[in-house]
């Protein structure tokens, strides 16, 4: 977390003492605090520091399954926004496969769209060699007609940030600007089909000393601007790169995968079942303007408490932050993201995970809060891929009693370290006096193993990743 150890030490020590909190007054109050750090957090900057990645394991039989868990998640998640993200459990039975998908947002097609992608890869491992070809063809133009809007909108910004690159390029002054202007030309052409676009970005991604010199060349933009957060048009081609090449290589990632025994089997007669998304569990209703200085609660230390109230009055004047969180409470309508509808329904109705890997393939990488649940369940789940955003409305999972049942009472807990987090992470930044709003990608692009922070070039909104 990004703090200054002097600043922060008391505050962290606080937040680590909270005392736990009993019944349901103490549980209203907790929700409160955790939609009170989240607007605040939102409105400094949206952004955890980290990236952590999608989890790799040591058993080569679970990390193929991993794969594919996420490439038919990717598939079936065609838009952009929160509301398609998906998420997809493998339940094992004694005698079956099941499995079970469901998104932010309910889609009537989502299980069928499921079947018929499982159904051609399990055509395409059981054709003969000579008919493999066609077979894939047909599955790659099926899965990309689908997602046929958001490569759209990726090809309409990449042909944007090229135009904008080579404005700048206009003038080469080196032989490597003339080779990347000429290199950037070529990559987009307006009359290709999704099929080839998004192949003939996958070649170019492959070019590792074209690559290296988009890189460069976008380094050296934000050395001259040396302003933390700016857009870079170098940066936004190589990101647009990434997400185009990512269909391809994912739907070449399904391809392969159905060649291990394990996936083999589990495709042979499959069972999907869709979930019904879980009704947000009931949203604070109070006034957040009186209450932001209530997160300060857990500072015990008075001479730190007043730095950190007298820094937020500050950062308010500079930036109006409490209007910006006013703003975002006005559109705030909290819903239980897909891989939480996943973990609990698995661990609510001890369900068991196929090659008891407890894990959940989701479309992209999960925001900080799914992040955290998943964390401090215990479940023990394996950790998502997190890009460790902020958005505002996450809800809990709804319990059906809060008389303080076994149920209510594991979620106070979970609720309780959240909170924890959540709080010292906003305190943090307030210490480190950060409101620019930084642009980081939800996805890797698989171009490099490090990510780059940049400011927000299109808000991702308060639904959800893009």
């Amino acid at each position: 977390m990004s703090s200054k150890k002097g600043q922060s030490s008391q505050s962290e020590k606080a937040m680590a003492e909270r005392p736990e909190q009993h019944g349901t007054g103490h549980y209203k109050t907790l929700v409160e605090q955790f939609y009170e750090a989240l607007l605040l957090l939102k409105a400094l900057s949206g952004l955890r520091d980290g990236y952590d990645g999608f989890p790799v394991s040591q058993n080569l039989r679970k990390e193929r399954l991993r794969n594919f868990l996420r490439g038919l998640a990717y598939f079936c998640d065609f838009k952009k926004g929160g509301d398609t993200y998906t998420g997809i459990g493998l339940e094992e039975t004694e005698t079956e496969y099941i499995f079970w998908v469901t998104s932010n947002k309910h889609r009537p097609d989502l299980a069928d769209f499921l079947i018929d992608l499982l159904s051609r890869l399990k055509q395409l491992k059981d054709a003969p060699e000579d008919n493999k070809g066609r077979l894939r063809r047909s599955l790659q133009a099926m899965c990309f007609s689908k997602a046929g809007k958001r490569i759209s909108m990726y090809q309409a910004h990449l042909t944007k940030s090229i135009a904008e690159a080579q404005s700048i390029l206009a003038k080469p002054k080196t032989q490597h600007d003339q080779e990347l202007s000429s290199w950037m030309s070529g990559l987009n052409k307006a009359d290709m089909t999704y099929v080839e676009l998004c192949d003939s970005i996958f070649t170019a991604s492959k070019e590792h000393h074209m690559l290296r010199l988009l890189r460069s060349r976008a380094k050296f933009e934000r050395s001259l601007e040396n302003i933390r957060g700016k857009r870079n048009a170098f940066d936004e081609v190589r990101h647009y790169i990434g997400r185009l090449a990512s269909h391809t290589r994912t739907l070449n990632q399904l391809c392969d995968n159905v060649e291990d025994p394990l996936i083999e089997e589990i495709i042979r007669a499959p069972v999907v079942r869709q979930i019904d998304p879980l009704e947000q569990a009931a949203e604070p209703t109070y006034d957040i303007h009186t209450k932001l200085k209530g997160l300060l609660v857990g500072i015990k230390d008075g001479a730190e408490r007043r730095e950190v109230e007298s820094r937020l009055d500050d950062l308010n004047r500079q930036c109006d932050i409490f209007k910006g969180i006013s703003n975002q409470y006005d559109n705030f309508k909290p819903r239980v993201h897909a891989e939480v509808q996943i973990l609990e329904h698995f661990y609510r109705k001890n369900l068991r995970f196929a090659n008891d890997d407890k894990f959940v393939g989701g479309s992209k990488p999960s925001c900080e809060c799914c992040y955290l649940y998943f964390k401090y369940h215990p479940a023990r789940m394996v950790l998502p891929e997190s890009s460790h955003k902020v958005f505002i409305n996450w809800s809990l999972p709804p319990v059906a009693n809060q008389s303080g049942d076994a149920e209510f009472i594991q979620q106070r807990k979970i609720l309780s370290k959240m909170v924890n987090v959540l709080i010292y992470d906003a305190i943090s930044e307030i210490l480190d006096c950060r409101t620019t709003p930084c642009w980081r990608p939800d996805s890797l692009t698989d171009l490099s193993s490090t990510i780059t922070s940049f400011r927000l070039m299109e808000p991702d909104g308060v639904a959800g990743p893009s």
